[in-house]
């Protein structure tokens, strides 16, 4: 019942600024509302919009996921927080890479007619796939 969330993944020793996270969602969308606008934001720094129209399967591709780890300092106090304590937690040599999700126009299943649902959702994670 929000209009953003974040994804904390931790740093693969293997990564690199050729690989990409490929991203598998579901979206909520219908008929009468055909598709979820989605703006994707890496540790803190924009990094696209995307148009989600498929309520079974959608992919969304970040390339270099690493290009914008040095920029922290424009997250949020909260996913900050989190960052330190999992770093701290799991020992881990470089903070998680953060994706962050803001909904442009979440919907209600209820309104929609799938349901009795009254949560304000947009998408749900299926997959996070390095590539």
């Amino acid at each position: 019942n929000a209009t953003r969330s974040t994804l904390l993944i931790s740093h693969p020793k293997n990564i690199s600024h050729k690989n990409q996270i490929a991203l598998n969602v579901r979206a909520l969308v219908n008929p009468n509302y055909p598709t979820q606008n989605v703006e994707i934001w890496v540790n803190g720094q924009f990094n696209q919009i995307v148009q989600l129209r498929d309520p079974f399967s959608n992919w969304i591709y970040i390339n270099d996921p690493l290009s914008s780890n040095k920029k922290f300092t424009n997250i949020p106090e909260l996913t900050k927080g989190l960052y330190s304590q999992l770093t701290w937690f799991m020992q881990l040599p470089l903070a998680p890479i953060a994706i962050e999700f803001r909904y442009q126009n979440p919907a209600r299943p209820k309104d929609l007619g799938i349901g009795e649902d009254d949560r304000l959702l947009s998408i749900g994670l299926i997959s996070a796939t390095l590539k």
